[in-house]
């Protein structure tokens, strides 16, 4: 029979194996539907599973009931009016991080990303970054939103539920009338297969699976690089207005 310290330590072991699951759901690059469904899974079961085993210690109580306090408080906190300029230079800030990145479709991380990865990792690292500055709650849950439902670059160009909106139905980027653009806005290919991000003085960023490495930005007008004068729709995010 099993003594009440070794069954303890069993689960103490199962415990840790979870965490160390959750750990690697999260750094895997390519984060599937079923990723994302079985990492929240996975981090829930873990936090009640500790909230259990450490229940006797008062660290280890408000270690794991601070989050839920902490999520509670954000959730009764009031929206806010995001700053649009500020949210386009956290953005492309954001969009520069993820420099020298390798490319691995599907991918959505600095281990991994392709175009329409870099382009929502980016706005989500920008939604909570500005989210826990200002306290905003609709930043947070945006963020939360962008990183739990997933697009295509073709569903980014066509709306994106609603986060996106057409400014310019055709163009090329080394055709396009750079006075009435933003940074942050967008170039989604007409066929929906690729997209860049903008970050200003005629310089795009976007995860190119043909150079030695994903994420490279260049200026127009660029001769060499077919997607500056591939024909684009440009498109910006509601949240950079």
């Amino acid at each position: 029979m099993t003594t009440r310290r070794q069954r303890r330590r069993i689960k103490l072991y199962a415990w840790g194996a979870l965490v160390f699951l959750c750990l690697v759901l999260a750094l895997i690059p390519i984060q599937s539907g079923m990723v994302r469904k079985l990492l929240v899974g996975s981090v829930f079961v873990a936090w009640a599973g500790g909230l259990f085993l450490f229940w006797s210690s008062i660290v280890a109580r408000v270690v794991f009931l601070l989050p839920l306090a902490a999520a509670v408080g954000l959730a009764l906190m009031p929206y806010r009016n995001a700053d649009g300029v500020r949210m386009q230079t956290t953005y492309t800030t954001a969009l520069r991080s993820y420099a020298g990145a390798p490319y691995i479709w599907g991918g959505e991380s600095r281990w991994g990303i392709d175009c329409s990865g870099l382009i929502r990792c980016a706005m989500i690292d920008t939604c909570f970054s500005e989210g826990w500055r200002t306290k905003d709650l609709g930043l947070l849950r945006s963020g939360a939103a962008l990183w739990w439902y997933d697009a295509s670059a073709k569903e980014i160009g066509e709306g994106y539920t609603g986060r996106t909106y057409v400014t310019n139905a055709s163009t090329t980027l080394n055709t396009a009338d750079y006075t009435k653009l933003h940074p942050g806005d967008l170039a989604v290919t007409e066929s929906g297969q690729h997209i860049l991000a903008y970050l200003g003085e005629k310089t795009w960023i976007n995860a190119d699976p043909k150079g030695q490495f994903a994420v490279v930005s260049k200026t127009a007008p660029n001769d060499k690089d077919a997607w500056f004068s591939t024909p684009v729709k440009l498109v910006r995010w509601y949240r950079l207005q």
